[in-house]
This record gives C-alpha cells, sequence and structure tokens, in this order.
C-alpha cells in the first residue's frame, strides 16, 4: 500500500505520538506544562518514520504551522517551492476527507488549533506586507489565505468548541468528534454530528446533538459583509482608501437589484486589492476579499444565466461585474483587466459590426484559462512532481481548484457565447434593452 494511503488509514496518520516540543530543543510526553521548565513550548504530533522519509525526499508533508515561521518562506526556490507545497497539502485536506489526516483530525493533541491559527496569521500577515508578494504573488497569498485556517477564533467558533466540550462529558463516545472540532474544525462538522447522533448517539441528547450541528451551521454561514467593510476602512491608514470603502459599503447597502449587488461587491473586491500596499493592514484586506467573493460566488449561482431573459446590456454588465471580481481574487492582472473593460465597453454601444463583436466574444473566450494558468502557474510542477511519486500515488489532483476559482468567467463566456442578434438588413449587431440573446 502507498505510503499516502497508510496514513490515511492510520489513527495518528503521519504523526508517530504526541509530544511536547520546547523552546531549549527538548523532547517530552505529553503532560501539563511540560515544558515548565524548558523556556515554554508548543504540544503537536511527532513525525512517524515514513512521512520523516517522505519529506527527506523533498515532500514536506504534514505541516505543522506552530512549528514554522516565516522565516520559512524566504527567496530561495527550496523555500519558495515549501510554501506552494503547504497551500496544496491544505487544499488536499479539504478536498480529499482530510488526506493524511483523514483519521488523525479527530486524535486528541495532534494539533492545537489556537497556536495553530495564531502561527499561520503572523506568517500569512508578514508575506502580505512584502511589496513583491503584493505585485508578483498576490494569486499565491489569495489561495493561502483562503485555505490555511488563520487568525483569532470568532466567539461562535469558541462556543462551537465549548458545547462540543460539554457534549462530550455528557457521551464518553462523541470523544473523537470532538477531538475533530477542536484540532481541525470545517463546515462539514455539523453533518458528521448529525450522523453520529442518528448512528451512535444517546437519545436523551437528541436536542443537544442538533443544537451543536445548528452552531455549527451559524458559524459557516456568510454574514452581512458591510460591518466587516467598514470596520476594515475605520482602520486603514490610508484615507483614500477608507473614503472609498465606505462609499463602496453604502452602494452596497443601497443596492436593489443582483446586478447593483455585483457591481458594488466587485467593486469593493478591486478596491481593497489596489489599497494593500497603503492599507496597514493587508491580510485583513485579503480576507475581507475571500469574504466579498463568497458572496459574489452565491449571487452568481442565484442567477439564471441560461434561460434567455437577460438583455445584451444586462449581460455586459454582468461580464463587467464578474470579471472585476476575478481581477480582486487574483484571477486576472491588472493589464488583463484593463484590455477586459475596453472590450466591454465596445459591447456597450448602441450598434457594432458582426466582426467586431466576433472579434470581442472571441478575445473574452481567452478570460477562462487566464484564470486557471494563473494557479497553474504556482501549483502546476509541485502537484506534477507529487503525482509522479509513488509515495503520493492515488491523491487527488490540486490543479482542480482552478475549475472552482474560475467559476465568474466561465459564466461570463457561457453567457456570452450565446448572444446573438443581428441586423438583417445592415449586418450589424446591436446592443440595447430591446434586444436579448437568441
Amino acid at each position: 500500500m502507498p505510503l499516502i494511503e497508510k496514513m490515511k488509514e492510520n489513527p495518528r496518520g503521519p504523526f508517530e505520538r504526541i509530544r511536547w516540543f520546547c523552546k531549549d530543543g527538548t523532547i517530552l510526553p505529553p503532560k501539563s506544562y511540560a515544558c515548565a521548565n524548558h523556556g515554554g513550548g508548543r504540544q503537536h504530533g511527532e513525525w512517524n518514520a515514513d512521512t520523516i522519509r517522505i519529506r527527506e525526499a523533498g515532500f514536506p508533508i504534514a505541516n505543522v504551522m506552530v512549528a514554522l515561521t516565516e522565516d520559512d518562506f524566504g527567496e530561495s526556490a527550496e523555500e519558495q517551492e515549501h510554501f506552494r507545497f503547504l497551500v496544496l497539502e491544505q487544499f488536499l485536506i479539504d478536498a480529499d476527507d482530510g488526506w493524511i489526516l483523514r483519521r488523525a483530525r479527530y486524535c486528541r493533541g495532534a494539533f492545537q488549533i489556537e497556536g495553530e491559527r495564531a502561527s499561520a496569521y503572523a506568517s500569512l500577515a508578514h508575506l502580505a506586507g512584502r511589496p513583491v508578494w503584493q505585485r508578483h504573488r498576490y494569486t499565491l497569498l489569495m489561495e493561502a489565505a483562503r485555505l490555511i485556517q488563520h487568525g483569532e477564533e470568532t466567539a461562535g467558533q469558541a462556543e462551537v468548541r465549548g458545547m462540543a466540550t460539554a457534549l462530550n462529558k455528557k457521551d464518553p463516545g462523541f470523544s473523537e468528534l470532538r477531538n475533530k472540532i477542536h484540532g481541525r474544525p470545517e463546515p462539514s462538522d455539523a453533518e458528521r454530528v448529525r450522523a453520529y447522533a442518528m448512528s451512535k448517539g444517546k437519545p436523551e441528547l437528541k436536542d443537544d446533538y442538533e443544537m451543536l450541528a445548528e452552531a455549527i451551521d451559524t458559524v459557516a454561514a456568510l454574514p452581512d459583509p458591510a460591518p466587516a467593510v467598514t470596520a476594515y476602512a475605520a482602520k486603514v491608514r490610508d484615507a483614500s482608501l477608507a473614503s472609498d470603502l465606505r462609499s463602496g459599503v453604502s452602494a452596497l447597502q443601497s443596492a436593489s437589484s443582483k446586478q447593483e449587488r455585483l457591481t458594488a461587491l466587485s467593486g469593493l473586491m478591486a478596491r481593497l486589492r489596489d489599497g494593500l500596499p497603503t492599507s496597514g493592514h493587508p491580510l485583513d484586506g485579503i480576507d475581507l476579499v475571500i469574504n466579498l467573493e463568497s458572496h459574489v460566488f452565491n449571487l452568481g449561482q442565484g442567477l439564471d444565466i441560461d434561460s434567455g431573459n437577460l438583455t445584451r446590456r444586462a449581460s455586459v454588465e454582468l461580464m463587467k461585474g464578474f470579471a472585476r471580481a476575478a481581477y480582486g481574487s487574483g484571477l486576472l492582472t491588472g493589464f488583463e483587466w484593463e484590455n477586459l473593460e475596453e472590450v466591454l465597453a465596445s459591447l456597450d454601444t448602441a450598434q457594432i459590426t458582426l466582426d467586431r463583436y466576433r472579434d470581442d466574444l472571441r478575445y473574452l473566450d481567452r478570460v477562462p484559462g487566464w484564470g486557471a494558468r494563473r494557479l497553474a502557474f504556482y501549483f502546476e510542477r509541485p502537484s506534477n512532481t507529487w503525482h509522479r511519486s509513488n509515495h503520493l500515488s492515488g491523491s487527488t489532483s490540486p490543479i482542480g481548484c482552478a475549475a472552482v476559482h474560475c467559476f465568474f468567467t466561465r459564466v461570463c463566456w457561457r453567457h456570452c457565447r450565446r448572444m446573438r442578434c443581428v441586423s438583417p438588413v445592415s449586418g450589424r449587431s446591436f446592443l440595447d434593452s430591446r434586444c436579448r440573446p437568441a
């Protein structure tokens, strides 16, 4: 059996045991305050022999964030490759039911979520504040912030952990799931709690299980983004950025249609990206972009794009909004977005020749590939390396994430391709409120 498959089935995954790692280099068995006389320390899983062998072969798996700092992700080729592997590993954990942590997620002490999140925030904040990352690795930063849990827990997350602990006291059999919620929490834990209640739970605790599941669902639900953007505007150092963000919030709150809401959301995303260098809080800005992107994604899912009920002008406005959101999320460069704006502006006219119209459609046809190739630029090489390794055979392909993140541009492209309205007299295509897609 390949080593990765063995780790998936191992109750401790890539770890041999739980240990305290003290600041003076001492490694001790797990017990309260084990490192108190050794300058402090941290508790987490200790790599097993298979994990060490794979890492020595050049595949840095089983990353523990408290054992890493921003110094591990410098400018050397090896350090840059390590960061990409780190992001890909997080993708695999999400996409492949925990991947090498499939069962280790339920192992108490393998991870300490508070320390993991704090360490991850420190490293990501350092990288997000560097100009070279803002200008040339923005897409990589976005994916890292999207996949790596970081920052302080919300009050709701802390409440969920407390509820899980309380439930475990009433039901000792709930311990594995309690450990999972404490060590590697995720939205799908709600369904795990409900499944446990149905198959193994105590009947008298039925309401307690459901209350915990509902609390997890509540934490995972998308909150109104306006308060978060307003709070960010209050702390940024750039007065112009703060003013623009407040204006964007006003536009979002006054939006009366999905199109107006898309325009406001995408405008905020683009402004947040442009404002990172002067914000003073670049990682928090990236987190806001990701939050807004989720709202755009939900909005896009709610549009009946294939019904044929959109006018051409409305279609152009939708494409513009989704393209601006793609720029904000890092799928388009500034140069690509500027060129798209010009093409979309040429389509949003009273009339246009058929040749020009077809040329513009062909240009828009390229958009999905731009986003996919941008992600592949960062992740294709390490992904292919992983799959060529016998150790990692059978793993999910991380490059599959490109399909999800190109949702906006694919929607624009599909809708654009369906539009036809050509005058039988002049041979010209018209874009106005009377012209609908065929």
